[in-house]
């Protein structure tokens, strides 16, 4: 994390939403937009994919996988954790 970033976590339940939606919901709330102002997550990850990560197979293995989404880093991991690294200014 950079001096331009804000980190902002959030928990969630995998059993009761998705990854993909806490994403997209950890996003928007970081930043302060409706989700449906955000790009779609497939532009950044395949939101199917993640999905299966946290839910299938192996689920119960510590897991953690980043990227970065509507150009802010986004940390999530198996233990309900969203991380969002919002960015403060506009970076050079």
């Amino acid at each position: 994390m950079t001096d331009d970033q804000e980190r902002a976590v959030y928990q969630h339940e995998w059993s009761h939403v998705s990854p993909s939606i806490a994403v997209v919901e950890s996003l928007s709330d970081a930043i302060r937009c409706e989700p449906t102002d955000l790009p779609a997550l497939g532009e950044a990850v395949d939101a199917d994919a993640l999905d299966r990560l946290f839910s299938g197979p192996g689920s119960g293995q510590p897991i953690r996988i980043s990227f970065t989404y509507a150009g802010h880093p986004v940390t999530v991991s198996s233990d309900g954790t969203v991380t969002v690294d919002r960015l403060t200014r506009d970076s050079v």
